[in-house]
């Protein structure tokens, strides 16, 4: 398997990304217990499984998901250290999703507007990292640049695959959806305020 520069980013942080979402999973247990359990499933996802082509676990799962971007590594970063952003997670989810159908919904031809395509020309690239960088917090300035910096070096061929993916768009969809039939569910649960009459 030949690899180039942009693979070998895509493995190591599939790698990571497993190891995050592993010791997220682990609420009650401290920060330095979630981060010395991802550390250790970070390093064994790397460990050749006894295949004949000897792949590890982050090559199976990096085949099937490619390169994960920026923003999905934030948000399991976050998710490991148990950052309480309750409402930055729901604005990240919604921009993710709008984004994603714009994106993917223009490739397919679904949307007569092809908006990936500007991805690739760097001044349009730089335009749209400049205005998020202005419009987010700090975490989200910090993520716009990192993934701006990262196409600009060649990592990622595409500046909006730098800042979503299929996965991050699918889980922002449903973290979307279960919010909306919460919101329904405590909505029809709520009583009346209006007194019963006697």
């Amino acid at each position: 398997m030949n690899m180039n520069v942009s693979d070998w980013f895509g493995l190591l942080t599939t790698a990571f990304a497993i190891g995050a979402l592993v010791g997220s999973l682990f609420r009650n247990a401290s920060v330095k217990a979630r981060l010395t359990i991802a550390a250790v499933v970070t390093l064994a996802s790397t460990i050749p499984l006894p295949f004949d082509t000897r792949p590890s676990l982050a090559m199976v799962v990096y085949a099937l998901t490619g390169l994960l971007s920026v923003t999905t590594l934030t948000i399991l970063t976050c998710c490991l250290f148990q950052f309480k952003t309750p409402n930055r997670r729901k604005r990240i989810a919604a921009a993710a999703f709008v984004t994603g159908v714009f994106l993917y919904g223009g490739e397919i031809g679904a949307i007569p507007f092809d908006l990936f395509q500007y991805g690739y020309l760097p001044l349009y690239a730089l335009a749209f990292a400049v205005v998020g960088i202005i419009l987010s917090d700090a975490v989200g300035a910090v993520t716009i640049f990192a993934g701006y910096v990262l196409y600009v070096l060649g990592i990622y061929d595409n500046y909006f695959t730098s800042m979503i993916d299929p996965i991050l768009w699918i889980a922002a969809g449903v973290f979307l959806l279960r919010r909306f039939l919460l919101h329904l569910k405590n909505k029809n649960a709520t009583p009346s305020s209006v007194p019963a009459s006697r």
